[in-house]
């Protein structure tokens, strides 16, 4: 079994830019080549749209690292969110996963 070695903390300062409607941060990840990562989240966003009401996760499903085993998760923020402690997950196996929260001030 190869060693995963993901996320070099496990809690990490935002500041959001008070100007912006939304904005994004990131995590960076070192696993091995070329390896998928799947992401989760427990923290949603949502948007209405035509009467509608959508939720997302603040994460896209899944991620690929690079020929060099780094790689990068983009990760949504909006206004709303200012206070609060976000966390997302990523996983290379069902048992090989690592957690990473954010405090966004």
């Amino acid at each position: 079994m190869k060693l995963h070695r993901f996320f070099e903390f496990n809690f990490v300062l935002v500041q959001y830019p008070q100007h912006k409607e939304s904005s994004y941060t990131s995590v960076e990840y070192i696993t091995s080549p070329i390896t998928r990562v799947y992401w989760t989240s427990q923290d949603t966003f949502c948007i209405e749209y035509m009467y509608e009401t959508f939720c997302d996760m603040i994460v896209n499903y899944s991620t690929y690292s690079r020929d060099d085993g780094s790689g990068k998760q983009m990760i949504y923020l909006y206004r709303d969110f200012v206070g609060d402690t976000l966390s997302v997950k990523g996983c290379v196996d069902v048992d090989v996963c690592k957690t990473v929260s954010f405090i966004v001030e």
